[in-house]
């Protein structure tokens, strides 16, 4: 089933848009749901993340709790 079957107010608009994109978010009378924005020239962090650096699990969850344990009240 198509979405505009779905839904009776359907936006197409450009995604690289993004004053189009706050517009939409920005909108009080409206709930748009949706891509609002994307940068296809962005670097994607699945491409150079945490994955990437070569730690196991344990090492990253070690870390990870070192860095929580600086703002343990």
């Amino acid at each position: 089933m198509a979405t505009a079957n779905l839904f009776k107010h359907t936006v197409q608009h450009d995604p690289a848009n993004i004053n189009k994109a706050r517009e939409y978010s920005e909108d009080q009378e409206m709930h748009y749901l949706g891509l609002y924005y994307r940068d296809q020239t962005a670097p994607r962090y699945d491409l150079y993340g945490a994955h990437n650096m070569g730690a196991t699990p344990e090492q990253k969850l070690r870390v990870l709790e070192e860095e929580f344990d600086k703002f343990a009240v």
